[in-house]
């Protein structure tokens, strides 16, 4: 009973971060099989991303090497009912009309080769057979899909990332592109036309595009020419707009936008989007010291958003809302062991006498102190003079997330450093953490909480998945926080100017990865994958959210609960509760005495 009764306050701490209304309850997890024959293990690519079918309540999720089926119809007792094989490894799923997509990379872990889309027909789900239809090529490394309304036209972001060559000698860059596949019929089982959007006629335009700020980090250091505009293009997501003429898509790498016409499928432009000035915020840079630091440095970075949510507001205004991950690009060679990299440790840049010479003294002396600049990673190809020196720092990632009017692009909120804030005051354990071990020989060892402070170099926060909801009139943000496995809500009304409702990390910080994983305290480490469910959609009936857990392997349902508070009661409700089962505890342990 004791251990219970731990059990329970260590998860109320953990959990219980309510800084306003709206909050998630835990409902349901089901932790999915790797592999066949019903193989469970801890981050072997289990799940990447799930879609949820509101008419028979089940999840379907797609990882490296399956295609699962989740019967969430009665929560809490979730269970896995339908689990084949892919031919490729599963990047993204989504449901229309009884079928279902799912974009696949090329098994053989290369990403210039091509990847495809398979289509599966859900109408005999109900009695467990799920049959195999088309099974489409499309550009190399597919990283998403979505469908538009009437299901017959399916759009693929193909991100075409770089590898080296089958000799290992050069790096092979594919062209990045977007794939639509245009059905005659509703009946998804025919074969579609095919349209190839890429971005060649900007190949002319490079230098007036990556002089507005759009990136081009890798031209070619590494490979057999010059990388041209269309290889550098890595798709990453898409949204569409409203009516379905236009969709947006995040060039991650390049720190851009593309808007597509849809019915042309043409790229019509591409957006920059832009830098972070942090002389006025405050982050923490360092991993070495294993602690919180948050100050301000007169440094930029890069925005780099990874998942955006296209969204109208009741004047018939367009946003996007988006969540800046930042990523940096770096190739290697096996052959000759050759290797090249956008980044450099901020101890390095003197090293090598990159800098220029209008960085203040500050900044120089902070760069050659791992616990203060010393170890970021900044970019080497971004901020610089004529002579090729960095004149402008930049590092990666916004660290948060942010909203921009489509109609200019223009960003109308950015969280500022509020995330990493509200981690160090209500995740501090976690705190800009990674997600797993980098090696499996240490996961019996190694606890989320000895992962503190890993992140703070690299992106910090690494806000990856977005999603949003409308509930009692309000718009709600969920943020997915890949290193600390968290979850953010913020709401917003009309103002345009979101407040943060909460934070929340399921799972046990405190006991190795292996422990928490076979105990099934795992959380949802990683949250690559959210879903919104409406009221009348959800099992439950109540307003819910899908999390897909990538390296735990798992699927959550939780609802989304409006407490009716107005912000700042979260350190009195956590202790206040901690205070009532410390005082049952220790009741329990007198009476044993």
């Amino acid at each position: 009973m004791m251990f219970l009764i731990l059990h329970f306050l260590t998860t109320l701490c953990i959990t219980s971060l309510v800084d306003g209304a709206f909050v998630l309850n835990p409902i349901s997890t089901v932790y999915l099989h790797y592999d066949l024959p019903n193989l469970f293990r801890f981050d072997r690519g289990a799940a990447e991303i799930s879609a949820f079918d509101p008419d028979t309540k089940y999840v379907y999720t797609v990882g490296d090497k399956l295609f699962q089926v989740v019967d969430f119809s009665t929560p809490p007792k979730a269970s896995i009912i339908y689990t084949t094989t892919l031919t490729g490894k599963g990047t993204h799923i989504e449901l229309c009309n009884e079928y279902a997509a799912v974009a696949m990379k090329a098994s053989s872990d290369n990403p210039s080769e091509p990847g495809n889309v398979a289509i599966f027909s859900l109408s005999l789900a109900s009695q467990l057979i799920i049959e195999q239809y088309n099974d489409v090529e499309v550009g190399p490394e597919p990283s998403m899909l979505t469908f538009t309304e009437n299901c017959r036209t399916l759009l693929v972001a193909n991100e075409g990332g770089a590898d080296e060559s089958a000799d290992g000698t050069t790096i092979v860059d594919p062209e990045g592109t977007i794939t639509i596949l245009r059905f005659p019929t509703n009946d998804l089982s025919q074969t579609p036309d095919k349209k190839t959007v890429n971005f060649n006629e900007f190949d002319s335009e490079s230098a007036e595009y990556e002089s507005k700020g759009v990136r081009i980090p890798y031209k070619g250091a590494l490979s057999s020419g010059t990388t041209t505009f269309s290889q550098s293009m890595e798709p990453e997501y898409i949204t569409l707009n409203s009516d379905e003429s236009l969709a947006y898509v995040t060039l991650q790498e390049n720190n851009a936008i593309a808007v597509i016409d849809i019915a042309l499928g043409e790229v019509v432009e591409i957006y920059p989007m832009g830098q972070k000035d942090w002389s006025q915020l405050q982050f923490d840079s360092s991993d070495t010291d294993l602690e919180i630091n948050l100050r301000s440095w007169p440094l930029f970075s890069l925005y780099q958003p990874d998942v955006a949510m296209y969204f109208q507001m009741n004047d018939g205004e367009e946003y996007l809302a988006m969540v800046n991950e930042g990523k940096v690009v770096d190739y290697e060679t096996s052959a000759n062991n050759a290797t090249w990299t956008e980044s450099i440790r901020g101890n390095m840049i003197l090293a090598e006498s990159l800098l220029a010479d209008g960085i203040s003294q500050d900044v120089r002396d902070a760069l050659l102190d791992n616990n203060k600049l010393g170890r970021l990673q900044f970019s080497r190809v971004d901020g610089l003079d004529q002579l090729g020196k960095i004149e402008k720092l930049h590092f990666y990632g916004g660290r948060g997330w942010s909203i921009v009017r489509v109609k200019d692009m223009s960003r109308v909120y950015d969280s500022g450093d509020e995330l990493e804030r509200k981690h160090a005051e209500l995740l501090a354990d976690v705190f800009n953490a990674d997600s797993s071990p980098d090696s499996a020989a240490v996961y019996d060892i190694i606890k989320p909480s000895h992962l503190k402070d890993m992140k703070s170099d690299d992106t910090g926060p690494e806000c990856e998945s977005i999603v949003i909801g409308d509930i009692d009139g309000k718009k709600l943000f969920f943020i997915g926080v890949e290193g600390s496995s968290s979850i953010a809500i913020y709401s917003m009304d009309s103002s345009l100017q979101p407040q943060f409702e909460s934070l929340y990390r399921a799972g046990n910080i405190d006991a190795s990865f292996k422990s928490i994983y076979d105990s099934r305290h795992a959380g949802d480490l990683d949250p690559e994958g959210l879903r919104f469910i409406s009221a009348e959609d959800s099992p439950t009936g109540k307003p819910s959210l899908l999390v897909t857990g990538t390296v735990s392997g798992t699927v959550s349902l939780y609802e989304i609960v409006d407490q009716g508070i107005n912000g700042g009661t979260s350190t009195y409700q956590t202790s206040a509760w901690l205070l009532i089962g410390m005082t049952i505890l220790s009741m329990l342990i007198q009476s044993q005495l």
